[in-house]
């Protein structure tokens, strides 16, 4: 009962509807008084051909199912992997995301990523029957910064000296497991406590664009999808197939109200459901993908959040008593 009509950047026969919706009217020749040549350019670089954004946005389709779209494709794990040596990385040093599990079925998981690219995991079950799990989980954790700060130092010694990378570099998924950040913090390690029901953070706000986002953890999806389009950062799926499986599970919606558009992530539990398990290792790297912000306990020359350049070496102000008694 509907008469139908799209309004389309781009000619109907170079992107025909995937659905196969038949239109009364269709207007697919937008003079460049609305829609620039660059933009046009910007926006087939940017998107998948089967991005709901780009379907409806500059496509004006109706999308069916685009509620149930994925946050992240192959082609945008692809694409950053391909910017590599291209696009001019931001200097960022190197930052470590963790995920909590509690051993069975969830494995504690790690992502390094050193300037924006993913160059480390790490995978632990701490056994069950452990009355002082997060003792040994935070004892652990405190082994991996100190081990992979001298691994960054020795690689990359432009950026990093060597020391235990810690404080806001170190952002830990505090949602269902705080104790382990607060033995890590009364031993003198503090890190960057993340739980995803939380408000928003504002992080990268060059990436965020004028979308808001329900919660933390809607906002760390989608600008880690951001970011891998922007060539932020980017994951090998040769090397870390796990990553660049689980980064195409999650699915968003795009709800407008009347301040604009808010993004939502399917609930983790439905994610399950269809795959079995949890993406932790997903999760541990949108964690790393977190924006470092200024701390007590990380020094720089330059800022942390990605201004400085390569020269300017990154230290950690951090006293090693800490980590003589974690040990």
């Amino acid at each position: 009962g509907f008469h139908r009509i799209k309004v389309s950047a781009f000619p109907e026969e170079q992107f025909p509807d995937p659905n196969s919706h038949r239109y009364h009217k269709v207007f697919d020749r937008v003079p460049e008084l609305f829609i620039s040549a660059d933009a046009k350019r910007e926006a087939l670089a940017r998107y998948d051909a089967q991005d709901p954004v780009f379907l409806s946005d500059w496509l004006g389709q109706f999308c069916a199912g685009s509620v149930e779209q994925k946050v992240v494709t192959p082609g945008i794990i692809k694409g950053a992997m391909a910017s590599l040596g291209v696009v001019e990385r931001i200097d960022i040093g190197p930052r470590i995301g963790i995920d909590i599990g509690t051993g069975s079925p969830d494995p504690c998981t790690a992502s390094l990523f050193v300037n924006g690219v993913k160059r480390a995991a790490w995978e632990w079950r701490p056994p069950r029957e452990d009355k002082e799990m997060r003792v040994t989980t935070a004892t652990e954790l405190a082994r991996l910064m100190v081990e992979w700060g001298k691994m960054v130092g020795e690689a990359h010694p432009e950026c990093w000296d060597g020391e235990p990378i810690v404080g806001n570099r170190v952002s830990i998924d505090d949602t269902a497991n705080p104790g382990v950040c607060d033995i890590l913090y009364s031993k003198g390690i503090p890190t960057d406590r993340v739980n995803f029901a939380h408000s928003p953070a504002g992080h990268w706000p060059e990436l965020r664009g004028n979308f808001r986002f329900l919660n933390k953890r809607a906002e760390m999806h989608w600008l880690a999808r951001c970011g891998l389009q922007e060539g932020y950062f980017a994951i090998d799926p040769d090397q870390f197939p796990k990553s660049a499986e689980e980064a195409c599970w999650a699915r968003y919606i795009r709800e407008t109200d009347g301040s604009g558009t808010i993004i939502k992530i399917e609930k983790k539990e439905d994610i399950k459901k269809r795959h079995g398990r949890s993406p932790d290792h997903w999760d541990s790297d949108i964690l790393a993908m977190r924006q470092s912000q200024p701390s007590a306990i990380v020094r720089t020359k330059g800022d942390p959040g990605g201004g400085m350049r390569a020269k300017n070496k990154i230290r950690s102000s951090t006293s090693r008593a800490g980590w003589k008694r974690m040990s």
